[in-house]
């Protein structure tokens, strides 16, 4: 059956699932490109998950490593991790034999985004606290590109995979163009924001035509990826801890969900900013990550659980 994702349609979701394979919090987590696996990590575990049967298919130990960020490569067979103990390298972890096949060595500080690029076999991208952003290639340990003239840059592809957005501090959004890395970037937006809050998420919206900014208050906004033009913001939920919520667009990026305090989620229109549908799960802890399914009506959200949500099954939509 379709659903059309409106605000009515959300209100309809509710949680179908839940898992708690430990009591730390979730770190990050990421959809295999094909939609099937769901990977999410906490500092002592990587755990995949099957999407459509929401059961666990494997469960690796990370206490040796602590992992912050995690992303698939464009196998379901190969994730990417940080490193956050003993080290600071980011390692390629192949699923069926459970080893790792290649270390990327370079940040000086903690790893805080990776992202893989969409249509791409090999590469991806990371950004540090050191403020330096590498771009990889899997076949080989050493960097390709590196930027160092931002201060704890973030990072998102665009869904074409064609460019990608990063920051500096809360003031600048470059675009660049993954073709003419060595260049400057295709285009710059300057921001001087009346906020205290530190930008911590950047997010374009699967049209690919707005970005979403998530910061450590209690709000977020997107801008308009062509112009860097502001174009709404999303407020009045609660982060008493000033952590960095989760905040994503559905998949068809009508709506914005962003997470809260107490395991709320919030859905606003993405257009008019208007409060949709304001969801509650089980939970008492803070929503630290979060993300809609790329072709289905579904979600993800984590903080010690992993929560998956669906419409109700007897829901009018």
């Amino acid at each position: 059956k379709s659903i059309k994702l409106n605000g009515e349609a959300l209100q309809q979701f509710t949680v179908a699932k839940i898992f708690r394979e430990s009591n730390d919090p979730k770190q990050s987590l990421c959809f295999s490109r094909d939609g099937q696996n769901l990977l999410v990590s906490d500092h002592n575990n990587l755990v995949i998950y099957d999407c459509t049967a929401m059961t666990q298919r494997c469960q690796v130990l990370m206490h040796q490593f602590h992992p912050e960020a995690v992303c698939f490569t464009s196998t379901n067979d190969r994730l990417l991790h940080s490193s956050t103990k003993n080290d600071l390298a980011i390692r390629c972890l192949d699923l069926k034999s459970h080893e790792h096949v290649r270390l990327f060595e370079g940040h000086t500080e903690r790893v805080c985004c990776l992202g893989f690029q969409p249509g791409s076999e090999h590469h991806f991208i990371s950004t540090g606290h050191d403020h330096q952003l590498f771009v990889w290639d899997l076949r080989t340990k050493e960097y390709t590109q590196r930027l160092n003239h931002l201060k704890n840059p973030l990072l998102a592809y665009d869904p074409s995979g064609l460019v990608f957005a990063t920051s500096d501090l809360t003031n600048r959004i470059d675009i660049y163009d993954v073709r003419m890395l060595s260049e400057k970037p295709c285009h710059k937006f300057d921001y001087k924001l009346n906020s205290t809050a530190k930008w911590t998420q950047l997010q374009f919206a699967p049209s690919g035509k707005s970005i979403l900014v998530s910061t450590n208050h209690s709000w977020c906004f997107t801008v308009d990826a062509f112009t860097g033009a502001y174009e709404q913001s999303f407020s009045a939920f609660s982060n008493v801890q000033q952590l960095p919520l989760a905040a994503c667009f559905t998949s068809d990026s009508q709506l914005v969900l962003v997470g809260a305090d107490e395991g709320r989620i919030y859905a606003w229109d993405a257009k008019s900013g208007k409060l949709m549908a304001a969801l509650l799960s089980n939970s008492v802890h803070s929503v630290r990550c979060m993300q809609f399914h790329p072709t289905m009506a579904m979600f993800i959200s984590s903080d010690v659980m992993t929560v998956f949500w669906l419409p109700k099954g007897n829901g009018q939509y």
